[in-house]
């Protein structure tokens, strides 16, 4: 048969392997394209030359005047198919215009345009004026686009000529399209012979001519064409169905008779050779080729909904339907609100991890666990050299007037104008953050603003690794710590804990000099502002500063260390919330629109703030009766939004009172709990008894909901706030919390 054609058939074969038992996690696969022959002169400007033999030099310049090899197009068109489904639907084309703007009887213009029915046109042959909008639409036939010339000794079909090119001059839009006449011989043959410069041909290779022909109209477009004021498309290759054994039906000689279209996504009889042919050429050229398919998926949670014997299952932990999703150049995903559904309105009867059923959870954490499949399936499956992947964010909801400050509005019913300014009263959405959180934790999303360095590696990417020079300190040795963080002192029996040292997966930490430190930070004043997770730090600072200088002068107050040789302080502010918690008349309200003790912050060189522990704490562990927002009360909200409020009123105070020239601003992260061993795949297991970290670099349990709103808040900022993202390397020690 023909061997170009046979070989695009084995190649395709290849193809279905390699997408079949490859695991592109596991094993990188290449193809090492096509070796050329040089066994004729004429394709490299040498025409007296019959082969290499005798050739001492290559040729120079960047191009090779015999154009690209046929069977590399193969190669390119197969390698393009690989892993990549059929899509849905594409763009509407120009052509899809014209077939709708003509009758199909032929030239005749229509009565009226059924898209534009009352339009005023004028028509003359193959083309169509809209006097309206000014539109044309024109047909110019030509067969080859390379020219078709008649001569004394014949009619020549010319590969390295396009003067017919004249008339595509002066175009916005230039839509192309050649090949079926290139394979027509005999009587429907419109040529004599074929020439090549001075060179005739009574035939050859028709791929290998329409090769040379396709590279020839590259460049006239490269030459002519200005891509600022033209959009040049190629309409690719229209197939021809002969041969029913290509799409499985051996029976069928030709299309005659069929009234379905194929079923599936993929077409037996593989690619066409000269669909390769011309994706080769279009990759080479300098002007941009609109080889453009646009498509949509309906999915609504990205993860698998399930339909089981017991109900349909919301299946956190997996993505089967991902297959559809390869082979994509862009992806561009959305999900959120359908997660909030309940009622008649949800779609699943039960939600699935693991093992495990759950009749219902708290959808927030649903989603982040479900946004943790999906940013495993992509950090597995995607190469980010070949697929760029976005996520659309999550439009809001406006029934609560409350948010925007009109209180009296229920809904955007009948709002007629955007809010004005550049801000959202409501802060963010908590479901934001989850993305935001997600995005960072698998991808090094997180921006420049929010501090952390992506050109050398994001250090909280890694593992805990062993380490016989740790501890570097021993707390016998340390005035400064709190008697329920002493855990050697107060009877935990083990020490392995202590020999710990976080290693990055892409690059290596410094060991922590205190010297060095004091050095760099003299004349500073640095101010832990949160939680016990701040009063823990700043005592493990003081202990490491205290180690690397033991006789260096020092004065101490509670939580205020002052190294006077060094003139550096470093200070703890407890503050649970960031925002003010107010003891009034009617109780303690926690107001999450005011700082006002934001004052005791000022004049500080570093500031390092953590707060989030505290705001899920009820009962009797409550320390506020109340939550107040300007001149409302509320008894209780959701944990997460209030948190979200606050911290959006802790940014615009940083936003507003901060000199980032004379202040460096921190925030610690989000420090995690180990109550549920279900989160690290010990369900029947707390933080109690845990004598050493989890091995590996990710947590089962997924992102912190918080730390999802942290990202968002910071990324908003106008000021610049570096994330100690310490979440994950905390989730991993669940062998770390103070106790005995």
């Amino acid at each position: 048969m023909d061997r170009l054609d046979a070989f695009s058939k084995g190649m395709s074969t290849w193809a279905k392997w390699v997408d079949s038992n490859i695991d592109p996690a596991k094993t990188k696969v290449f193809f090492q394209g096509i070796s050329p022959l040089h066994f004729d002169g004429h394709q490299w400007g040498q025409p007296d030359t019959k082969g290499c033999a005798g050739q001492t030099k290559p040729l120079s310049g960047s191009t090779y005047p015999g154009g690209p090899v046929p069977p590399e197009a193969v190669v390119k068109s197969v390698l393009a198919k690989m892993s990549k489904p059929a899509l849905n639907s594409t763009v509407k084309s120009m052509a899809d215009l014209i077939s709708s703007t003509f009758s199909t009887g032929g030239n005749q213009p229509p009565v009226t345009s059924p898209a534009v029915p009352g339009a005023s046109t004028t028509f003359t042959q193959f083309t169509l004026y809209f006097k309206d909008y000014d539109v044309s639409l024109t047909f110019t036939d030509n067969l080859f686009l390379v020219d078709l010339v008649n001569k004394t000794d014949g009619v020549a079909l010319v590969l390295d000529s396009i003067q017919g090119g004249k008339e595509w001059l002066g175009m916005d839009v230039l839509i192309f399209n050649s090949w079926h006449w290139w394979i027509r011989a005999g009587q429907f043959q419109p040529w004599n012979y074929m020439q090549i410069g001075n060179q005739k041909f009574k035939d050859m290779d028709r791929l290998d001519a329409f090769s040379k022909g396709m590279s020839t109209w590259a460049k006239w477009v490269d030459t002519n064409i200005d891509p600022a004021k033209t959009k040049v498309f190629f309409q690719g290759i229209s197939p021809i169905h002969y041969v029913g054994s290509q799409w499985g039906q051996p029976d069928a000689k030709s299309c005659s008779g069929q009234t379905k279209p194929l079923s599936g996504s993929t077409y037996p009889g593989g690619p066409l050779p000269p669909e390769g042919v011309v994706k080769s050429v279009l990759s080479k050229m300098s002007k941009p080729d609109y080889d453009v398919s646009v498509a949509f998926m309906q999915n609504m949670f990205l993860v698998d909904m399930v339909n089981k014997t017991d109900g349909m299952a919301l299946v956190l932990g997996s993505i089967q339907g991902g297959k559809e999703w390869l082979g994509m150049d862009v992806l561009i995903f959305n999900s959120w609100y359908w997660w909030t559904h309940t009622g008649k309105g949800q779609p699943w009867n039960y939600i699935h991890i693991g093992n495990q059923k759950f009749k219902d959870m708290d959808r927030l954490d649903a989603f982040s666990k479900g946004m943790s499949t999906w940013a495993k399936w992509v950090d597995t499956n995607i190469d980010p050299a070949k697929t760029k992947v976005f996520f659309q964010g999550l439009p809001p909801t406006h029934y609560d007037g409350h948010l925007w400050d009109q209180p009296d509005a229920k809904s955007c019913t009948e709002q007629t104008k955007p809010l004005s300014g550049s801000t959202y009263p409501g802060g963010p959405v908590p479901s934001e953050g989850v993305v935001n959180s997600v995005l960072s934790e698998y991808n090094d999303y997180n921006e420049t603003k929010v501090g952390i360095n992506k050109a050398s590696c994001n250090i909280y990417q890694g593992s805990w690794v062993l380490d016989n020079t740790y501890p570097l300190y021993q707390s016998s040795g340390c005035p400064y710590i709190d008697p329920q963080f002493d855990c050697q002192k107060y009877g935990r029996p083990d020490k392995l804990y202590l020999q710990y040292r976080w290693k990055p997966t892409s690059c290596d930490i410094p060991r922590f000099d205190g010297k060095d430190f004091l050095m760099r930070m003299k004349g500073k004043k640095i101010l832990f502002v949160g939680d016990s997770l701040s009063r823990n730090n700043v005592q493990s600072l003081m202990c490491l500063l205290h180690a690397a200088v033991p006789d260096a002068k020092t004065t101490y107050s509670p939580y205020t260390l002052y190294f006077q040789d060094y003139d550096v302080t470093v200070a703890l502010n407890r503050n649970w919330f960031l925002v003010d918690l107010v003891n009034k008349t009617d109780g303690v309200a926690l107001v999450l629109d005011s700082i006002q003790g934001g004052k005791e912050w000022l004049g500080m060189d570093v500031l390092i703030f953590n707060s989030w522990h505290w705001w899920i704490r009820a009962g009797q562990f409550q320390p506020w009766n109340y939550i107040q927002i300007g001149n409302q009360k509320f008894k209780d909200m959701d944990r997460l939004d209030a948190y979200s409020k606050g911290m959006s009123t802790w940014a615009k105070w940083v936003d507003t009172n901060i000199d980032p020239a004379k202040t460096k601003v921190f925030f610690q992260g989000i420090s995690p709990i180990h109550y549920d061993g279900h989160l690290w795949g010990q369900p029947d297991a707390s933080c109690t008894g845990q004598t050493k970290p989890l091995s590996g670099s990710t947590y089962p349990g997924g992102p912190v909901p918080s730390q999802g709103v942290v990202k968002s808040v910071l990324g908003k900022m106008s000021k610049p706030v570096t994330l100690l993202d310490l979440t994950l390397l905390s989730q991993l020690r669940v062998d770390a919390h103070p106790s005995k």
